[in-house]
């Protein structure tokens, strides 16, 4: 009779609990890059709350500093070693004897594939155990839906941009559903956030303990031992040399990191003056930015609700004085612009709600546009409802 049981709680699961029990527990698992994180949401739909039961989320930042940068060995060996250890936390905290889990989610990509196979497969192996839904997140997607987990959908309604910055990305995008995401611009050479965290190792900024890119914002800042004008450095604003380039949508940021270098490797700066020039560096990387939202703007004839700004980029303050004219940008909390399982808890909410879960054949996906979400995932529906939500 037991075996009975358990040979239909899939069944239950998938088909029977979402027509009468409104509230859903979430268990997700982000370890698409350094960071391994976990986190516990419930949604109750009937009313229309959500809660974010824990959040736990653990860096290797330290492991990696001696590296200069994010070495994938090193981040693989960090996930394996704490992911087990902060499930289990969640666990004894929060589920054992207090509820129960409905459904299992990780980032299925894009992202480091040995990394992301630490939590894929300890999600899967989970699913398995427990018989219940698994869901593979796309990392990004997940960036550009973060805003709706944090004012429960109630901020901005479809369509709107989603600016997306990060280490491995720089993206602006036209989100028009959960699934449906046009993208308008991509870097033609390297992300944002890899500029700045190779400028930071040139500039020799300690991490204490942060992102590189963080690090060197809070040390660039301490504008009472500069004398040293920001202007005089004359950094180039990316693509506006030509008047072909002044009107291409899209990013570019070697050159400006290659400006970095060449000033750096001139003459011997004292610290005053490499501290002005991480600030004229932030000031000119965001400056081109706006730039092309301004240009991405003018190419849209659709209307739109607003502009999201999300990633671990987003943190950055200087992005945040930049002048954007008459344009309404929404950034999430801090600890929800860098990797973070709640995002990814969410996601996997939404794309459940709109009836998707993940086969469990699944594998890491290194690079996934996030116009191919369904193309590329691998996604099966388990009850069909409008995708326009």
């Amino acid at each position: 009779m037991i075996l009975k049981c358990l040979e239909y709680r899939p069944i239950f699961f998938q088909y029977i609990l979402p027509k009468f029990c409104r509230k859903l527990t979430i268990l997700a698992i982000e370890t698409s890059c350094d960071d391994t994180s976990v986190c516990l949401l419930e949604n109750d739909e009937k009313n229309k709350k959500i809660k974010i039961i824990d959040h736990k989320t653990e860096r290797s930042l330290n492991e990696n500093e001696k590296f200069g940068g994010i070495n994938p060995e090193t981040s693989v060996s960090f996930h394996q070693k704490r992911l087990a250890d902060i499930l289990k936390q969640v666990f004894n905290e929060h589920i054992y004897g207090q509820r129960n889990i409905d459904i299992i989610a990780a980032t299925q990509g894009p992202g480091m594939t040995g990394s992301i196979s630490v939590g894929l497969n300890t999600a899967k192996g989970l699913s398995v155990a427990l018989g219940i839904p698994f869901i593979g997140i796309h990392h990004m997607q997940a960036h550009s839906l973060t805003h709706r987990l944090v004012y429960n959908q109630k901020h901005l309604p479809f369509p709107y941009l989603s600016l997306l910055l990060s280490g491995g990305h720089t993206l602006l995008i036209r989100s028009k559903s959960v699934l449906d995401h046009d993208i308008l611009a991509s870097t033609l050479d390297i992300a944002v956030g890899d500029m700045i965290d190779k400028c930071a190792r040139l500039l020799k900024v300690s991490w204490n303990g942060m992102m590189p890119g963080q690090a060197l914002e809070i040390w660039s800042k301490d504008k009472n031992t500069s004398i040293y004008n920001e202007s005089e450095w004359n950094l180039p604003i990316p693509m506006v040399k030509t008047s072909e380039n002044k009107k291409k949508l899209a990013f570019s940021f070697s050159g400006l990191g290659s400006s970095v270098e060449r000033i750096v490797n001139v003459s011997n700066f004292s610290e005053s003056q490499l501290k002005s020039l991480g600030r004229s560096l932030q000031i000119t990387a965001f400056t081109h930015i706006a730039d092309r939202l301004l240009l991405g703007l003018n190419k849209i004839d659709d209307p739109i609700s607003g502009i999201i700004v999300s990633g671990g980029v987003a943190r950055n303050s200087f992005l945040k004085v930049i002048p954007y004219k008459d344009i309404p940008l929404f950034f999430p909390p801090l600890e929800l612009c860098s990797d973070n399982a709640a995002m990814i808890a969410w996601t996997a909410y939404e794309m459940y709600r709109i009836g998707y879960i993940s086969d469990l054949s699944i594998l890491p996906i290194r690079k996934w546009p996030i116009n191919k979400i369904l193309e590329i995932g691998k996604y099966v529906i388990h009850r069909k409802i409008s995708t326009s939500i």
